[in-house]
């Protein structure tokens, strides 16, 4: 089973630095600090975070035995809950983005949408995790090496 979370760490040390270009890369070229690029960039940059929880189980010497004790499990599964849903909103307001603009004759200016998908993303990323850490009966190892 080790064996299975020093691999799953490897795949997400492959997603930490895909991520981290990708952040490196805004960062790099003005030019891309716009809507709706400046999207992926969120999107990348809650994937690193998410990413972090499973290469650091992977890199750290008995970590695994950290799902066992109730407050690391906690930040733990916090920040999976945390980052993990806010990826998949970016996703999702990435793709309302792009079907806001295939429904109309050519690309509409969306941008002004901007503090509509960041209020979005935070919040239900926030009050997820909330909910989460009000019931910490509910947390336990989740098969990876971590818990959620």
């Amino acid at each position: 089973m080790t064996l299975f979370y020093r691999l799953s760490g490897s795949l997400a040390g492959l997603s930490f630095v895909g991520a981290l270009l990708v952040c490196f890369s805004y960062f790099a070229m003005p030019n891309l600090r716009k809507h709706p690029t400046n999207m992926i960039f969120y999107l990348s940059l809650c994937d690193m975070l998410l990413s972090l929880k499973f290469l650091l189980t992977a890199l750290l010497p008995e970590s695994i035995q950290l799902q066992y004790e109730r407050i690391p499990c906690l930040l733990q599964a916090g920040w999976g809950q945390f980052f993990g849903v806010a990826s998949i909103s970016w996703n999702g307001m990435i793709s309302l983005n792009l079907f806001i603009n295939l429904q109309r004759q050519g690309f509409a200016k969306t941008s002004t949408l901007g503090k509509w998908y960041h209020t979005w993303v935070w919040s239900l990323a926030t009050i997820t995790t909330i909910v989460l850490c009000v019931h910490p009966s509910r947390l336990g190892s989740s098969g990876d090496g971590t818990c959620w």
